[in-house]
């Protein structure tokens, strides 16, 4: 992608161009899948209409795939995206090594929205991907605090106190020239109840919840017409705890509930994928794999299931349990993370895996429980909706803007 793309500024405009207010959004990525890419998309739908938006991030992403993927119409004409400096996306062939170094890669394009903003004015920034800070105020969209909180798959004691994660930490903060306070002064807006009480014990402001959208392309099949069936969808990673879902099902229909399983999403780390299409293997009879599904397809597959499963605990949200319940699906989740908040019914909730297996036991054995569960679900299914985001946020937007 050209570096010199048009900007609403370069050249002249009229006074009705000159009254828009120019947006810059900062994120990561907007590529499939996963929450942070939803939070996203549906933001730049919701600002698209009404601002001159402006997005940096580390290359043009395939606007017709992101549109696919999360049900939006993003007009690539409305949206103008600025690639990261050169020898920053030179780095990410640091991407083809074993190492995350997600939180370097944010520092980076910290560094380049400063840089951003020192060439151009914007009337606002917004962050969709966690902590920014440009100097400015920034409206900031918390899936996790980045700066403050390790990963739940990643021990906290060994994170936070080896040499190389202090020498990482620092490198991180040289580079991006971040401030705890200048983060606390920011509007900040997480995407749960639980990432909020996170948030505010590291920096000592209270944020504002709005939950991450999910898309609104269900189709809407009645439970008794759906099959005996489980669908986990996300990401296939160790966090995930696919292996252990497999394990919880398969004592479930030990005790005499025919159960499928369908896991659809993408395998990305090569050893854990070998485990997990072996696991399948194992269990062919009854568990199914689907890779990289179209999102129609994805939509389709999930109506068929009555129930969802969810396996990652101390999980800041989940885009995916969120969707299941949308869908429809009676879905457990555990109860140690802000994926609770999806679903609230305690009946639900699992805080182990022979708790999960009673749990999921009692409600297939007994259909007047299997009744008031899913009278619960379908209360709850549109509170996840893609209007109900886009107007919590555009609310949020316009009032930081009458302020700036």
């Amino acid at each position: 992608m050209d570096d010199t793309l048009k900007h609403p500024e370069n050249g002249t405009s009229s006074a009705a161009e000159r009254c828009v207010k120019h947006i810059l959004v900062v994120t990561q990525s907007l590529e499939p899948l996963g929450g942070a890419a939803a939070v996203g998309a549906w933001l730049l739908q919701a600002l698209q209409q009404q601002y001159a938006v402006t997005v940096l991030t580390w290359g043009a992403p395939e606007i017709s795939a992101i549109n696919r993927m999360y049900g939006t119409t993003i007009d690539a004409t409305r949206v103008c995206f600025v690639p990261a400096p050169v020898m920053h996306r030179g780095l990410r062939l640091l991407r083809l090594t074993s190492l995350s170094l997600e939180r370097l890669f944010a520092a980076l394009l910290a560094r380049a929205a400063r840089r951003e903003l020192e060439r151009r004015h914007y009337d606002l920034v917004i962050s969709p991907w966690n902590e920014l800070d440009v100097g400015q105020h920034v409206i900031q969209y918390i899936h996790f605090p980045w700066h403050k909180f390790p990963r739940p798959d990643v021990k906290a004691t060994r994170y936070q106190s080896s040499p190389p994660a202090r020498a990482y930490r620092a490198l991180i903060r040289l580079i991006s020239a971040s401030d705890d306070d200048r983060i606390a002064a920011n509007t900040t807006i997480v995407n749960s109840d639980w990432t909020g009480r996170k948030f505010e014990s590291y920096y000592g402001t209270k944020p504002l919840t709005i939950y991450p959208p999910v898309g609104g392309d269900v189709a809407d099949v009645p439970f008794t017409q759906r099959d005996d069936a489980f669908a986990v969808v996300g990401r296939i990673t160790r966090d995930k705890r696919l292996a252990e879902i497999i394990a919880i099902l398969r004592a479930v229909r030990q005790r005499g509930h025919l159960v499928r399983l369908h896991i659809v999403g993408q395998l990305e780390s090569r050893s854990h994928a070998r485990l997990i299409r072996s696991l399948v293997a194992d269990n062919r009879e009854w568990v199914d794999l689907h890779q990289n599904l179209p999102r129609a397809e994805l939509v389709r597959l999930i109506a068929t299931c009555r129930y969802g499963i969810h396996g990652m605990f101390e999980e800041h949200f989940g885009i995916a349990p969120a969707e299941l319940q949308r869908a429809g699906c009676i879905t457990f989740v555990p109860d140690r993370s802000g994926v609770a908040e999806i679903v609230r019914d305690q009946r639900l909730r699992y805080s182990s895996d022979a708790d999960a297996i009673d749990k999921i036991d009692r409600v297939l054995a007994d259909p007047v429980l299997r009744a008031s569960v899913l009278e619960g679900v379908n209360s709850r299914r549109q509170l996840f909706s893609e209007q109900r985001f886009m107007s919590e946020m555009s609310t949020v937007i316009a009032r930081a803007l009458e302020k700036s």
